[in-house]
């Protein structure tokens, strides 16, 4: 079903997306946690199976999993995928993300001749945010609130759960 070139001529021609199916290019998740890929397509390919590819190399990618041609979600493993004929839109969902899972991806509609895809790269973000980070963010936007809105009467700025900015402002 993928478009092979093999031999001197291969190495002249970079395999580009179609222009009947856009994907965001890029796209991050955290380790452990869930990403969520949209890929649009054009009108004309609603009843056509649609499919999700890992490989940076088009020939040799791996379907990880494929649409019926009907609307209804499919599951494989970690991976799920769901067409919108309305929207034109292919949703993809990648659950429980290891760093393994970073790779080159392709959205693709399965056709008669060659296929149709468009890349996306997933990166995995590694580490979380700690309980310790978040209270500290939220401390230095709490401050930097407080100094606005009291600008004239602020010295010291503690922020507080309980209490918020305004209470907190002395």
């Amino acid at each position: 079903l993928h478009l092979s070139l093999r031999g001197p001529i291969a190495s002249c021609f970079a395999l580009t997306d179609s222009k009947q199916v856009r994907s965001p290019g890029r796209i991050s998740g955290p380790e452990g946690g869930s990403l969520t890929v949209q890929c649009g397509y054009d009108s004309g390919w609603e009843r056509y199976v649609k499919w999700w590819c890992k490989g940076a190399d088009w020939n040799s990618c791996k379907i990880m999993v494929r649409t019926t041609g009907s609307e209804d979600e499919q599951r494989s493993d970690r991976v799920s995928i769901r067409d919108s004929h309305r929207n034109h839109m292919i949703t993809v969902t990648m659950d429980s993300l290891r760093a393994g899972d970073a790779d080159t991806y392709w959205c693709g509609i399965e056709k008669a001749g060659t296929d149709l895809g468009a890349h996306v790269v997933v990166a995995i973000n590694k580490g979380k945010i700690s309980v310790l980070s978040i209270v500290f963010i939220e401390r230095l936007l709490c401050a930097e609130h407080c100094t606005k809105r009291f600008k004239d009467t602020v010295r010291v700025c503690m922020c507080s759960h309980v209490w918020g900015c305004e209470h907190a402002c002395l």
